[in-house]
């Protein structure tokens, strides 16, 4: 449905009656569909409106800013779960505690390396390739470039991201 608010619509109209356990999507976007189902069915949480509700699967943006809006609009009990997925492939998934940051899928078919932020120069990413590092050579606490290679045939390619890693350990 190419028309955003009838979309909304029709996915309230389908799952509102339904026993979901899990939603998944974009905090921001989430949100606007929680308000909506909150609406139109007069619940105060959408716990409420689907009691077996168990987890928010989430990504494409920092949960942070729509953290607390979105655990008070899910209810008790519901779970979060960070994903980290983009058009060149799924790439990372929260493994533990929130905190303990994203662990990168390294068995899915996609070659990472990662080019220290400080060396980026996006006019001179060609004379870069010597200053890009494998995975096992990150170090924790740096900002790096992504670059990814995948089975798609992308290769080398800058994705536009920056990672940070927590933990090299696993």
């Amino acid at each position: 449905i190419a028309d955003w608010p009838a979309k909304l619509e029709a996915i309230v109209q389908r799952t509102r009656a339904r026993d979901l356990t899990l939603i998944a999507g974009i905090p921001s976007w989430l949100l606007i569909l929680a308000e909506r189902v909150r609406a139109v069915t007069g619940r105060d949480t959408l716990r409420e409106v689907w009691p077996r509700l168990q987890c928010i699967v989430h990504g494409g943006v920092p949960l942070g800013p729509f953290a607390r809006q979105l655990a008070d609009v899910a209810g008790p009990g519901v779970a979060f779960h960070e994903v980290y997925p983009a058009s060149e492939g799924f790439i990372a998934a929260q493994e533990g505690e929130a905190a303990d940051g994203l662990r990168l899928l390294t068995a899915a078919g996609i070659q990472y390396e990662f080019l220290p932020l400080a060396e980026y120069d996006e006019a001179r990413l060609d004379q870069l390739a010597g200053a890009i590092l494998p995975l096992a050579e990150v170090r924790p606490g740096v900002d790096y470039a992504l670059v990814m290679s995948t089975p798609g045939g992308l290769c080398r390619y800058v994705i536009g991201d920056v990672i940070r890693f927590v933990s090299v350990n696993p």
